[in-house]
This record gives C-alpha cells, sequence and structure tokens, in this order.
C-alpha cells in the first residue's frame, strides 16, 4: 500500500472535508428554515391572541384622525368667514376663531410629540415583536450548538457516503424527537411572554403616552363642545345655519372618540387569552418539510475508487501469495513420495546387482532351488514397481499441474466488489491517521468477499492436498509396503532356512538380503513411516495387529502375541498395513 498510502490518504481528506461541509449545510438549512417557521408562526399567533391584537394601533390612528378633523374644521372656519365677510368686529367670528386657536394648539402640540407620519404604537409593537424574533433565533442557535455536540458527528459523516438517505435516518429521528419538541416549547415561551408584553400597555412607553394623549383629547373636545360650541349654538346669527357644518363635525368625532377609548378600556379590564397557540401536532407538521431528505455529495470519486481497486488486487496478491507457499508446499510433499518410492525401487535393483553367484556343484541342490525362488521372486517385485511407478509419477505430477493450472480465478467483477467492501469498511470505520491505512487493509481480508475467494483457494488446495494423501496411501498399501511386506515374509519363510547354510556364497547371499532388509527399513523411517513390530507377550491390538493364526501357548496369556509374522506400517498415526501375528488364545 506504499506507492498509495499517501494519494489514498489526501483523496479521503478532501472527500472527509466535503461531507462535514454537506453535512453542516443540511444541518444549518434545517435551524435556519426552523427559525423562519417558529418566528413567522409565533407572530401571527402574538398578534391574534393578544388581547390588543392590531387594535392598539387604533389609538394613535383615531389621534390622527382627530388632528385632521380639527384641520377640516379650521378650514370650514375659514371659508365661511371669507364667504361672508366675517371680522373681528364680529361677535361669531371671535367665538369661533377662539375655538379654532385651541385647535389649532391641539394639533401643534400632537405634532410636536408625533414627530413623523409612522404610527409610534405599531413601531413598539413592532420591536416587540422583534425582540422575540430575536430571542427565537438566538435560543434555535444555542440548542443547534448543543444539539450538534451530541452528534456522533464521525459517524454521521461517515454513514453519508454510503447511503445518504438511509443512514442519515437517525438524524432525522434526532431532529423529530429531540429537537421540534425543543423549538415546540421555545415557541410556546417566546409567544407568551410576547403577548404579556403586547398586552401591558402601562409598561408600553409609546401606547401608555398616546392612550393617555387620546383619553385627555376626548376629554378637552367635550369641554370645547361644552362651553365653546355651546355659546355658538346660542349666538343669534347660528340661525341661519351657516355653522351648522363646523360644530357638528365637532360632535361627530367627539362622539367617534368615546367608543374607541370606552373600546380600549374594556380590553384591558377584560380576562387576558389563553395563548394556546398552535397544536403540537400542527407545529411538526410545519416543521417536517424542512427535514427532507439529504442527498450528500458524490462520494464516487473515480480517482479514490481506483485507489481502493489497486488495494484490493493487492490484498488478493496477499492471499494468492500463500497459496503459493502452499503449492510450493504440495510439489515438495510429491517429490518427498517419488523420491520414497524411487528409493525403495533403487533399493531392490540395487541388491540384485550385488547378489553373489552360487556354483551349483558346491551348493546343495535344495538351497540352490532356494535362492533361486528367492532371485526369481525378487525380480518379480522390481518388475512391478517399475511398472506401478510410472502411473504414480504421472497421477502425482498431473496433480502438480492441476494444482498451479486450476487455482481459482478472479474476474473485474470480484476486484469491483472486493473495492466496494473496502470502501464501506472505510467509510464505517476509517483509518484515523496516515499511519493507519496498512492495518486497514490487512483488516480487510476478514470482508466476505476476501473469505469467499480464501474459502475457494481452501477448497481447491484441500481437494489437491486430499487427492494426493489418497493416490499416495493406495500406493504405499498396495504397491510399495506390500512389496516389502512380502519381502519379509521370504525372510521368514525361505532365507531362514539358509541362515544355517555352511557355503560362503549362501551366507553371503543371506547377508546381501539381510542388508536389503535393513536399507528398506531405513528408507522407511527417513520418510516417516513407522513400522508396527509388536514385542512377544505384547496385548494385541486389533487396529495395528491382524491375527493369522489362535492357538494356545504355554507362558503366554490370552490375547499376548507370540510371534510377528510380518511388520504393518503406519504414517501420521493412520495404519497403512497391519502386522500379521500369531496370538495366544
Amino acid at each position: 500500500m506504499d506507492t498509495h498510502t499517501q494519494a489514498l490518504w489526501n483523496e479521503w481528506l478532501q472527500i472527509k472535508s466535503d461531507a462535514e461541509l454537506a453535512l453542516e449545510s443540511y444541518v444549518g438549512d434545517y435551524f435556519h428554515l426552523a427559525g423562519i417557521t417558529t418566528c413567522d408562526r409565533a407572530v401571527i399567533d402574538a398578534l391574534t391572541f393578544a388581547r390588543l391584537g392590531e387594535k392598539d394601533e387604533l389609538i394613535f390612528d383615531h389621534l390622527v384622525y382627530l388632528m385632521e378633523t380639527y384641520r377640516e374644521v379650521i378650514g370650514l372656519f375659514e371659508e365661511t368667514a371669507e364667504e361672508n365677510g366675517w371680522d373681528d368686529t364680529c361677535p361669531v367670528y371671535n367665538l369661533i376663531s377662539g375655538l379654532c386657536d385651541v385647535l389649532g394648539s391641539r394639533m401643534r402640540q400632537f405634532e410636536d410629540v408625533a414627530e413623523g407620519h409612522e404610527n409610534p404604537v405599531a413601531q413598539e409593537k413592532r420591536l416587540l415583536l422583534d425582540n422575540m424574533i430575536l430571542e427565537i433565533n438566538g435560543s434555535i442557535e444555542g440548542i443547534k450548538t448543543e444539539w450538534v455536540t451530541t452528534l456522533p458527528w464521525e459517524k454521521t459523516c461517515a454513514d453519508i457516503f454510503l447511503l445518504p438517505d438511509e443512514n442519515t435516518k437517525h438524524l432525522r429521528d434526532s431532529i423529530n424527537n429531540n429537537l421540534i419538541p425543543l423549538i415546540y416549547n421555545l415557541y410556546q415561551s417566546s409567544l407568551s411572554q410576547c403577548i404579556t408584553q403586547i398586552d401591558d400597555l402601562y409598561s408600553r412607553k409609546a401606547a401608555h403616552f398616546y392612550a393617555d394623549l387620546l383619553e385627555r383629547e376626548w376629554e378637552v373636545l367635550g369641554l370645547v363642545i361644552q362651553i365653546q360650541v355651546q355659546a355658538l349654538e346660542n349666538a343669534a346669527f347660528n340661525e341661519n345655519g351657516l355653522l351648522h357644518p363646523i360644530l357638528s363635525r365637532l360632535r361627530e368625532v367627539y362622539q367617534q372618540t368615546g367608543p374607541v377609548i370606552g373600546n380600549l378600556q374594556a380590553m384591558m379590564q377584560a380576562e387576558p387569552y389563553t395563548p394556546h397557540g398552535m397544536p403540537y401536532g400542527d407545529f411538526c407538521d410545519a416543521m417536517h418539510p424542512h427535514i427532507g431528505v439529504f442527498t450528500g455529495i458524490d462520494m464516487r470519486d473515480p480517482m479514490y475508487k481506483e485507489m481502493l481497486f489497486l488495494g484490493a488486487d493487492e490484498l488478493f496478491d496477499r492471499i494468492r501469495a500463500d497459496v503459493l507457499e502452499n503449492m510450493y508446499g504440495f510439489r515438495v510433499i510429491i517429490d518427498r513420495e517419488l523420491k520414497l518410492a524411487s528409493g525403495v525401487l533403487d533399493t531392490f535393483n540395487a541388491i540384485m546387482c550385488n547378489f553373489p553367484a552360487c556354483d551349483a556343484e558346491e551348493v546343495k541342490s535344495k538351497e540352490l532351488e532356494i535362492l533361486k525362488g528367492i532371485t526369481e521372486t525378487l525380480e518379480i517385485k522390481i518388475d512391478s514397481l517399475t511398472e506401478s511407478l510410472q502411473p504414480y509419477s504421472e497421477a502425482c505430477e498431473g496433480l502438480s499441474t492441476s494444482f498451479s493450472t486450476n487455482m481459482p480465478t478472479l474476474s473485474d467483477e470480484d476486484l469491483f466488489a472486493a473495492a466496494d467492501q473496502i470502501t464501506e469498511a472505510w467509510y464505517q470505520s476509517p483509518p484515523s491517521t496516515m499511519d493507519e491505512i496498512d492495518d486497514f487493509f490487512t483488516g480487510c481480508l476478514t470482508l466476505d468477499v476476501f473469505n469467499a475467494y480464501k474459502s475457494q483457494l481452501d477448497k481447491h488446495i484441500e481437494g489437491h492436498n486430499a487427492k494426493l494423501d489418497k493416490t499416495a496411501f493406495n500406493f504405499k498399501k498396495e504397491t510399495l509396503l506390500f512389496e516389502i511386506s512380502t519381502f519379509e515374509e521370504i525372510l521368514y519363510h525361505s532365507v531362514s532356512r539358509l541362515r544355517e547354510s555352511g557355503h560362503d556364497a549362501i551366507i553371503g547371499a543371506v547377508a546381501v538380503l539381510d542388508g536389503l532388509s535393513a536399507a528398506l527399513m531405513d528408507i522407511l523411517m527417513q520418510n516417516n513411516i513407522e513400522i508396527i513390530h509388536p514385542a512377544p507377550h505384547e496385548a494385541f491390538n486389533g487396529r495395528e495387529h491382524e491375527v493369522l493364526l489362535a492357538e494356545p501357548h504355554e507362558g503366554y496369556a490370552k490375547g499376548e502375541i507370540v510371534k510377528v509374522m510380518t511388520s504393518g506400517y503406519k504414517y501420521q498415526s493412520q495404519v497403512i498395513l497391519r502386522a500379521n501375528v500369531i496370538a495366544a488364545r
């Protein structure tokens, strides 16, 4: 992995950064939209459930209406006075002029405190609503900060690499189960506080001031009507109806102002509304569209994917390297088995080459016949071993060829599947540092795709080992050890009859045959083939011994071995041939 480690790590850091930014954007967008929805709903409900609601704005609006009425009355007076030629010598002119001076003074006082055309009561209420919005947004930001610290951020970022919508379900569940209830409680508390502030007329500077001003203006207008208007109505000139529009307009606005003040006072004395606000279910419905579906970013970067593809190929190379070791071991076993067979055959051939010649005139005819029979038997054994060795060697070589050429192969689909599984493993538990990348890939050898390939290779190896074991076992049992075992019978039955011979040639032949037996035993021992040759009085063992004859023998208990006719053989605790014995009964 060394050639790709640095590049792979750099790509990962970039992808990780992009993922974190995408997730932060998703979370930030949610909280932004949640804040807008909560604030909009709170403003609507505050104006709906407050006792004053939008009615407090009528305080200032009605004062403006009063001032416009005063201006209208003054205009009517000036117009009437000009049309009728009234001047300060006329008593009615002086009465009306005094009334207009009072109205003009009230107008100027109002203009001095109003300062512009904006409704200060509405501005004040807007400020209360804006403060509520600021409080909600600030609190939501605090909720966001605290909530984000509880998230498994690294895991969440890793989850979105694979199936963004599915793997961020826990994120959406946390929003539904943890965030929305908190935001709803914030909405309710902020709404209740804002309604209380809106309805507290006496704590609201502008609303309180203009409410008092409206009441005072109504009282002043009442006195004007009571004193000055009454005086005008008593004047003789009023009979011609010239003053009627002016005086009627003042009475009309006076009568309109009374109910406005009365309604305001009634609202202030009424029980406050219970600000139920939006039900929780409806609030959730309003919030759910903001959760949305996280689509994340494209995490299947071609360069990154190619690097993981190469990493997968290198892991398969590691597995194949282990198989090559097994293949070498398999070849070693084959060579050892063939060497064993060749060694036995060569030993028999060597004996025949060194077998001493016997002079028929010097050797008894019976001994000569026995020796001749032994020679012929050895020649048959050599021929049998030679004939059997060729197909045995071919079978072993065929297994060796099959081992190497029929090994399970990998397709591009296997490599892509491996890369996908490595990608998933990386995203689920990425290395913390670049130094951990090699350990990460080593750990990936336990992934399903690699286990499947190793399983195929193991099956391939085990199958060939089993075939080789069976082939070698059968050859040993049916040919190699069979020939050695029957040679041992010759030693027992035939050679034993020549041991008392007085002829040097016969004695030399016996020595050669004994040497052959010793050489064969050495070869078997060198190849870890154990000789089963129980001692007299040893208990019979059906697994390793086969009884040729069972008869009573003095000094032997039942089941004890009296004599070994031919030895048995076993390899790695597996009995190949049982020893033929005579046992007591």
